[in-house]
């Protein structure tokens, strides 16, 4: 067992450690039995090497902070500096492929929900930020949108669900990428 996760089973009274799969990111997930919340989750950042500076941890929580009070997040329950470890809120386990796999005939409601999410959350992450904020400092310009939304195009919309993205989605992504 990784000794980062043993100290925070030890330190924050935690048990039945099961892995989950995780993101396209380095990060670990553990699913844990927590005394009085039930579940949660145990979420393992990368730690930093002398080749390769990891901030994923340190920028997760202050975009965390940031958003709390914009959008629903999970809720950041404890954390570790030192091992990069985070407690977090559980949300469960039903995925929105899950989802759609279960309920078809709701994926025009889910693609328009995310279209307003992506367009809610580009005010904030953009025009509402300090300047100073770290994910200000990043290339958020029509090449990278574009990139996103091929990935997005790609793995889920192409792989997952094996067709192409509505028409109106695609325009709607093209105006919010062209509005940024």
């Amino acid at each position: 067992m990784d000794p980062r996760l043993q100290r925070a089973l030890d330190r924050w009274d935690l048990t039945d450690p099961r892995p989950l799969a995780g993101d396209a990111g380095a990060r670990q997930y553990v699913r844990v039995a927590h005394p009085q919340l039930g579940t949660a989750l145990v979420v393992l950042h990368p730690l930093d090497t002398p080749e390769q500076i990891d901030d994923s941890y340190f920028e997760f929580r202050a975009l965390q902070a940031y958003l709390d009070p914009l959008l629903r997040v999970p809720t950041i329950v404890q954390s570790d500096d030192a091992d990069r470890c985070l407690l977090v809120e559980d949300l469960g386990d039903t995925t929105l492929e899950r989802r759609l796999v279960e309920h078809p005939e709701e994926e025009l409601a889910w693609a328009q929900q995310a279209g307003w999410l992506l367009a809610t959350l580009a005010g904030p992450l953009t025009l509402g930020a300090p300047g100073h904020t770290f994910f200000m400092s990043r290339a958020f310009d029509l090449p990278r949108f574009q990139f996103e939304w091929d990935y997005c195009r790609t793995n889920f919309f192409e792989d997952f669900l094996q067709k192409e993205p509505p028409r109106w989605l695609d325009r709607m992504m093209d105006e919010v990428h062209a509005s940024l």
